[in-house]
């Protein structure tokens, strides 16, 4: 049966940047002024690598991947897409927001958007150029990579940054959305170019962020999520005894922002509930990292970065969903900058996952226009 909650939420998105130009028409003149702007982003890697990993042989390993993101402003209205195409067919409308700015600094978005509970995600988009890895954590990626936790949700979203004392922040993002489903493929979110079959229900998430520099990129913080995501493929919903897995996500993350160093860290702890007609049984995992960066001249960086899990060779969940999760790894590497906005990555991993122990080397151009 398909999800008339989701496909209602994408057509009221559509509605919405259509009436776009005539809803600005109660800002004042002085404030009507349109803005636009769109970037294209754009990566070619390849991978050599010793292990049995399947997942490091997928199609945007061996080619590359595109990102095009697109944002406009008028008045106190603001849109935000994000369309993300690579080999063999592979397209999504992984944004596709509109959002009004009641008062300065609060936006409320309508629309599909990055849920906030997640410390990488907010940082980075699909766009590979933004972050210094090739790779994102295990935990972060995203749901069409095996990832763990539903990271594009589509309903509402609220953002709002408050001044604390002469320089410093606090920001609060918290959003009430349809979330994921588990079907054949893995986690699967409402999709907007697509049919949506089966019922989506509702996730919660939010971020509390403090914030050293008010318009500074350093932050710490809290990170929730509640996400109850139904089973819809039988053979999965056979291996996990259950047809409703409901996640409650805790974290807390950093990111510290000191040229030449940065540093990104997060941990997170996950109770999983499998419930089923008649009983049901708990699992907990958690999962964390650390990243640190060193800038050198010549526009070079140096990386390098640890990742850590517990208790995710006994679960279930991870059994069926990502038995990929990285359960102890570390990486390193260098980036070079170079003439507008183009680099060049090499990064060198060894990976400890549920199912297999794996090196990995990756080189990567990545590049944005204009």
């Amino acid at each position: 049966m398909r999800n008339s909650s989701s496909s209602f939420l994408a057509l009221a998105a559509a509605c919405v940047v259509t009436a776009w130009p005539a809803w600005a028409d109660d800002v004042p003149d002085s404030h009507q002024h349109a803005t636009g702007n769109v970037a294209l982003f754009l990566s070619l890697q390849n991978i050599a690598h010793d292990g049995p990993n399947d997942r490091l042989e997928r199609p945007e390993d061996l080619w590359g991947t595109g990102d095009l993101v697109f944002a406009g402003n008028r008045g106190r209205w603001r849109a935000l897409g994000e369309y993300h195409f690579g080999p063999g067919g592979e397209s999504d409308m992984e944004r596709f927001q509109v959002g009004f700015e009641p008062v300065p600094d609060t936006l409320l978005w309508f629309g599909r958007f990055h849920q906030p509970g997640s410390a990488w995600n907010n940082e980075f988009h699909h766009g590979q150029h933004l972050q210094t890895t090739i790779t994102r954590p295990a935990i972060e990626v995203w749901e069409d990579e095996e990832g763990l936790v539903p990271q594009h949700l589509t309903g509402a979203l609220l953002e709002s940054r408050r001044p604390v004392g002469p320089v410093a922040g606090l920001q609060l993002s918290v959003a009430v959305a349809y979330g994921s489903l588990i079907n054949a493929d893995g986690l699967s979110p409402v999709d907007l170019l697509r049919r949506n079959p089966g019922s989506h229900r509702l996730s919660q998430s939010a971020r509390l962020s403090f914030l050293p520099q008010y318009l500074g990129s350093s932050s710490m913080g809290l990170l929730f999520g509640h996400h109850r995501t139904p089973v819809y493929d039988p053979m999965l919903g056979a291996l996990l005894d259950a047809q409703l897995v409901d996640l409650h996500v805790y974290g807390a993350y950093f990111n510290h922002d000191h040229e030449p160093w940065r540093a990104i860290g997060a941990a997170y702890y996950i109770a999983v509930d499998l419930q089923n007609a008649t009983a049901g049984r708990r699992e907990h995992l958690a999962c964390g990292y650390l990243q640190l960066e060193r800038q050198l001249h010549h526009g070079l960086t140096l990386f390098a970065r640890h990742e850590n899990s517990a208790n995710a060779n006994t679960s279930r969940y991870v059994g069926i969903h990502s038995d990929d999760l990285v359960t102890h790894g570390n990486l390193a590497g260098v980036r070079w900058e170079f003439h507008r906005h183009q680099a060049l990555t090499l990064q060198l991993s060894h990976l400890t996952t549920v199912q297999s122990t794996q090196s990995a080397a990756r080189v990567q151009w990545s590049s944005v226009f204009p």
